[in-house]
């Protein structure tokens, strides 16, 4: 099975899916597809397609032709949204018309839009072919469609970024929501302390070494996380994935989409911390990573474990390798 052969599979359905009284999951399926290409085990894409939630998959076509939709993060809108974007035949052009308009709402569909555009960018930088270029129309439209924009800016203040993360005061109880990530995150707007908090962060000249770090505080979040490490496990793709994006960016447009980024980070943070424990200070190594990650055949696992060997090609980080076992772990049947 080659990579657009799964692609097509996955675009002849829904990009969001219902778990009973869990609504409005993300489709992974072509996500940890491109994921697995990019390990180099397209071996590996019929058992993920086949276990990959196939039954709850409904059927879905878009055609393109539809005029643009006149309001972000309205999932009613994600045929539109996807019909309006497939008409568009350069999607690196594409890309960097929409992005700058698309980052404020960066933690939409719980990040999934940006990890969506992030796989069919480089699924696309591969091999330029039709399912790839659709993929790249389809995860705009997620990002659209599910848009969400949190408060505040952050200022030219006195704190790095991982300062600002690791002295995030605590929210009130009151103030915490139910639901997916984007849904909890959203409780930030609800506390003024969120905006004042921002304004007291100076961003990094250097995005891509600003992600580094990131990338290392999300593991270590997982390593000290007795239930939330999971949304640390997003935070560290997405933003692996917003580096992929920062070449169609000018140098503003990095520094903006950086911004965003650390918001979308805080929120999390600030919505999702719970009970830490000690930081595992095990030595982990990559030899067999991804063997486990298919033999559990998780889609989550499968798209972390690329995701950390990734940054870890850009900067070695023993707790990214140490989080992608324990995540792998806790994922085994």
């Amino acid at each position: 099975m080659t990579l657009d052969t799964a692609l097509l599979h996955y675009q002849a359905t829904h990009p969001l899916w219902d778990a009973g009284t869990t609504r409005n999951l993300v489709n992974h399926g072509p996500m940890a597809s491109e994921a697995l290409e990019a390990l180099g085990r397209l071996d590996a894409l019929p058992a993920l397609q086949a276990a990959y939630v196939p039954e709850l998959l409904q059927p879905w076509q878009v055609a393109p032709g539809q005029p643009r939709p006149e309001e972000l993060g309205r999932y009613e809108d994600l045929a539109q949204w996807s019909s309006f974007y497939l008409g568009f035949a350069d999607p690196i052009a594409l890309l960097k018309a929409e992005l700058p308009g698309l980052l404020p709402g960066v933690l939409g569909a719980s990040l999934h839009g940006l990890l969506r555009v992030a796989h069919g960018l480089r699924a696309w930088q591969r091999h330029p072919t039709e399912p790839r270029r659709r993929e790249i129309a389809y995860g705009l439209a997620l990002w659209a469609g599910g848009f969400r924009e949190l408060p505040g800016q952050i200022a030219a203040g006195e704190l790095d970024l991982i300062e600002a993360l690791e002295t995030l005061p605590s929210i009130p109880l009151h103030l915490k929501r139910p639901g997916l990530i984007s849904d909890r995150a959203l409780a930030v707007w609800d506390w003024p302390e969120f905006g004042a908090h921002l304004a007291r962060i100076a961003l990094p000249q250097d995005p891509g070494a600003a992600i580094s770090e990131l990338t290392a505080w999300a593991a270590r979040r997982v390593l000290v996380e007795d239930e939330a490490g999971f949304v640390y496990l997003h935070a560290l793709t997405a933003s692996t994935s917003l580096r992929t994006l920062l070449p169609l960016l000018d140098s503003q447009g990095q520094q903006r989409a950086l911004g965003v980024l650390v918001q979308a980070l805080l929120a999390l943070e600030l919505t999702h911390r719970g009970t830490a424990q000690a930081l595992d200070s095990g030595i982990y190594d990559t030899v067999g990573l991804v063997d486990r990650a298919i033999e559990i055949t998780n889609d989550h696992g499968i798209k972390f474990v690329e995701a950390v060997l990734r940054e870890q090609a850009i900067q070695a980080r023993p707790e990214r390798v140490a989080a992608a076992w324990k995540m792998l772990e806790s994922m085994a049947p």
